[in-house]
């Protein structure tokens, strides 16, 4: 297993961009999850339909209650957590 780690220094636009681009990468260097504790109010909505769209599944630390946003409208086989 292949673990990358990406540290955005408290910056949340950061932190969105550098999720963002692994997703958007190409299907063979896409990760299978994205394990991430949010450094904003919010879990990343936006980048998180994407992912989960993508076929990644999407684990979110330390929040409660935000990750069935993620999902709706989506027809995706990828867990969100």
């Amino acid at each position: 297993m292949d673990v990358e780690i990406f540290y955005s220094d408290g910056d949340s636009i950061q932190q969105s961009q550098q999720i963002l681009r692994q997703v958007q990468n190409t299907v063979a260097d896409r990760p299978d999850a994205i394990i991430l504790e949010p450094v904003g109010a919010l879990a990343l909505p936006q980048v998180a339909r994407a992912a989960i769209a993508a076929g990644i599944s999407w684990v979110v630390l330390n929040r409660e209650g935000e990750c069935e946003i993620y999902g709706r409208g989506l027809n995706s086989s990828s867990p969100a957590y």
